[in-house]
Order: structure tokens, then sequence, then C-alpha cells
């Protein structure tokens, strides 16, 4: 069992029955104070898209995207190069000489033959293959001599690779045409293979764009594409409120838990006074967290995706993901942008990934607007640019940390209590991921049937914890979690005292 699989966040979700006294808290990230992997050389613009990264024999291994430069002020000629990289600490980077492919006249690189223009890294489950790979190919991206197929069309592809490094492109596409940026993902707590790519949609008569999504057991089966965040009315209210004069959307990862899903998504605030056709790519990103409750504990109820809509018969098992997505109150940002120009002014989202206690991003940022890399010579090493842009290029690779499942807490500033049903336990005790120094954070356990708390496990009986942990033990005079019957449906009143609760598990220290 994946360990997110027994731990719950503190959104507020149809679990929870009531609060008292406490309020929700967001939280975001430490970002790096430089970048941790940036261009090597004036032949590239820029590097992005860590979205593949696995801690594999004691090293980490990521995939990148290396945006070739231009010389004279005209668009480069080639497209993007995968490149690969490993790395001991997770910091500091290494990039092999491959010699796989031939660039600028040369082998020495570190480049991969996967000929994706955006694209994402993933386990194969099956064993058949070590990786498997979802990305965008375009025509003006692949040179001809590295053309998969003679009736080769722009679309969404995948791939497969046994060592990484050199790759077999299928020739079925999940979409044709599409935009340009795809993530994919593996849920293991599901067991399911995850595609979110953007696609052009319509809102208010303007060209935008939207996230979908698919997924599926088994890798190739995947039921129909659908939009899962589209351009509406209060993310235009919410760009206004920063100035900007629309919103639509440019990409997104996911991290699966127990009944949710946390998503990441690329805000893009939209700044139609730059072209003089009021076309909506000038702008720029932030990140926001958003999140989708999978299963409805309350009630019972599972909504799955048949509900909503009709999947492809070829899917033997239904979706478990609900159909609705929801944003943080107030749209806080969850990685907000740099300075106008320079360092970090737009940022994009990478998969979250778990190191220790922590949680870290690999995420893109560039030094310039989005849209501003359109202009002719874009692309091109310009003397007399403003130093950060001369060092790192037009993008570059950052990491940012945070405690692990530290994105909302329930916190109190005196005493507060929340109720949250929970059912059956999965572990022999009760963990609280939890930030109180001054306070406390207790709980009752309450037999969600008879609606009593069990003998022994009252508020009172409890030996609190205090202190800063993300795994902070919660244990009753006398009694033992352990001794609770496994089909007792449970209730847990969490009493917290000056403090931040982030998530609660049951477990085995």
């Amino acid at each position: 069992m994946h360990p997110r699989a027994r731990r719950n966040l503190m959104l507020e979700t149809s679990a929870v029955v009531e609060i008292h006294d406490l309020r929700f808290a967001y939280h975001s990230p430490t970002k790096s104070e430089a970048p941790v992997l940036e261009r090597r050389g004036e032949h590239e613009a820029g590097l992005s898209s860590f979205d593949g990264i696995f801690f594999e024999d004691g090293r980490f291994k990521a995939w990148y995207c290396a945006h070739a430069s231009s010389s004279h002020g005209e668009w480069p000629a080639e497209g993007p190069n995968i490149g690969y990289a490993e790395s001991s600490d997770g910091i500091h980077w290494e990039r092999p000489e491959l010699g796989i492919i031939e660039f600028r006249g040369s082998r020495k690189n570190n480049y991969t033959d996967l000929p994706f223009a955006s694209f994402s890294i993933m386990p194969d489950v099956t064993g058949e293959h070590k990786y498997l790979a979802v990305g965008m190919m375009k025509r003006d991206s692949i040179p001809k001599d590295r053309w998969p197929f003679d009736d080769f069309k722009n679309g969404y592809y995948t791939a497969h690779s046994d060592d990484g490094l050199h790759w077999q492109i299928h020739p079925e596409p999940i979409a044709l045409g599409g935009c340009d940026v795809v993530s994919g993902t593996y849920d293991e707590i599901e067991g399911r293979y995850v595609i979110i790519p953007k696609v052009n949609t319509r809102y208010q008569g303007l060209l935008l764009r939207t996230m979908c999504w698919t997924d599926a057991k088994e890798f190739g089966r995947w039921g129909p594409i659908h939009p899962v965040i589209q351009p509406g009315e209060e993310d235009f209210l919410e760009a206004r409120r920063h100035g900007a004069v629309g919103m639509d959307f440019q990409q997104m990862t996911i991290l699966p838990y127990k009944d949710i899903t946390l998503g990441f998504v690329s805000c893009f605030y939209l700044d139609p006074t730059y072209h003089p056709a009021g076309a909506c790519t000038h702008g720029r990103n932030n990140v926001q967290l958003v999140w989708q409750e999978k299963r409805l504990r309350q009630g019972g109820h599972h909504p799955l995706y048949p509900d909503c809509h009709e999947y492809d018969p070829r899917v033997e098992d239904p979706s478990p993901y609900g159909a609705r997505w929801r944003f943080l109150p107030g749209r806080p940002a969850f990685l907000q942008w740099g300075s106008e120009r320079g360092v970090a002014a737009d940022v994009y989202p990478a998969p979250m990934i778990e190191v220790g206690e922590e949680m870290w991003m690999y995420y893109n940022a560039t030094t310039r607007w989005h849209g501003e890399t359109e202009q002719k010579g874009a692309y091109e090493f310009i003397e007399g640019a403003v130093d950060f842009y001369k060092e790192f290029g037009l993008t570059a690779t950052w990491r940012a940390t945070m405690p692990r499942d530290r994105f909302v807490s329930l916190w109190a500033n005196v005493r507060g209590m929340v109720e949250v049903r929970h059912g059956s336990r999965d572990g022999e005790q009760l963990f609280v991921n939890a930030k109180c120094p001054r306070g406390c954070i207790r709980a009752e356990l309450v037999d969600q049937d008879a609606y009593q708390p069990l003998p022994g496990f009252d508020v009172g009986n409890c030996i609190g914890f205090t202190g800063d942990a993300v795994k902070g033990e919660l244990r009753w005079k006398g009694q033992e979690v352990a001794d609770i019957p496994v089909d007792t449906n449970l209730t847990i009143r969490f009493h917290v005292e000056t403090g931040d609760l982030f998530a609660y598990e049951f477990g085995e220290a």
C-alpha cells in the first residue's frame, strides 16, 4: 500500500461533519534562491519540463526539455531535445554524455531520442518495459530523419523505453491536433494511468486553453478525453483582481491521496493589450492548488464518471475520480510569479515528489512573460541583456520544498474542534501531522453507529501531542488503538489548542 493511501488531509470534504472555532489556512512551499538546473552553453536557450523524475538505485533520475537557441535573430531551426540528468542529492545534477543523437554537428550531449515537444515520464508497472511516456509531437519540432512513421500527424502520442534513453513511439495517438502541453502520471493508489492534455476551447468569443483528462487501468485503453478545468466567470473575476482581463490554463499535474486528488494548475493571467489583434498569448502564470474528492464518505456515495460521462466500452472498470475540481477559497497562489522581468517572471508546475519528510516540486520558471518568446530573436543569446537572462537563459528549473502533506491546515488561536467520519481503522496507531509547539492536539474516537465515544478513548483520557511533526502519535491511557475491532466505523473528534492540524493517519510507527 502506498503511504499516501492512509493519509487524510484537512480539506473541507464530505468526511467533515462539524467544525467549531477552527479556521482553514493555506500553505505554500519555500522556493530555492537559484535554479537547480539551467541551460548548458549558448546552444541552449533554456530548459523546462522536469515532468519525469525517479529515485532509483540510490540516485535521482530526471528528463527535461532543452530548447535550442537561435544565432542570427531567427527562430531556431531545431525543436527541443529531451535531455537526461542524474543526481545523488536531487540538487546538484550531472548530465552524462550519451552520444545518441547528433545536435549541431556533435554527439557530445546528454540528449535522448524521444522526439516530444512536451512530455511526462511514467513507470511501466507491468514490467514489460521500464518507462512509459506521453508527449506532444509536431512536424516543425522533429527532424525528417527522426519522424517515427510516414503518415505522422501533429498530436499527443505515447512511447515506451527499456532504459529511458532509447524510445519507441506508439503509432496510435491519444488525440490529434490539440495544443502543446501534456502531463501524465501513474496513480499508485488507484492503480491507474492519468493523462492531462491542454486543449483549445472558446469562452466569451475568445480562443482559450483548458485542462482535459483521461485515465485507464491498462496503459493505452483510454476513456474519452473530457474537460476538467475550464475558463469561466470566476476565473475572469480573479484575473481582474490582478489587473488582467481574463484567465485560462496552461498545465496541470496531480498528487493522489486516499480519498482526494490534489492538482497543481498553471493559471494564465491574460494581457491581450500586448498584441494589436488582441491575441490571448501574452501574460504570465502562477500555480494554484485545486482538489477533487474521489469518494464521498459521509453518505457512502461514490461519484463515478459514468454518472456524468459515457465511458468508452473498451474500459473494463469505471474511473474512480470524481467529476468536480475545486479551487481553494480566495485563490491563493501555491507558487507565485516573481519580478516583472528577470527572476521567475512566469512559473509552471511539475509533479511533486516525496523525499523523506519533505515534498519537493521541480517547477519551471521563465525570465520573460509568456508570449514574448513569439517575437523574432527571442531565443537568441543577446549581448547586453539583463544579467539573469544571460546567465540562465529563457527558462530554467527551480526547486520548491515544504514539509510533507502541509498544504492546508485547520488552526485554532485558542481552542477548536473538528469531527471527521473515517470508517474502519486502517492501522494500529493514530498519528497527526501537526504544528503546535505552545499548544496541544487531542482526540476522541467515537463509534459512528452508536455515536458514543469508545470506552477509554474519550478526549479526557487522551495523551495529546505537543510539538512539530509530520507524524506525531496520539495515545490514550491504558488503551491501544490496535484493540479496537477493525469493523468498527469510527468518527474522530480532534480538539486543537493553539496550533495547526494538517493531516492524520492510522498506521504503524
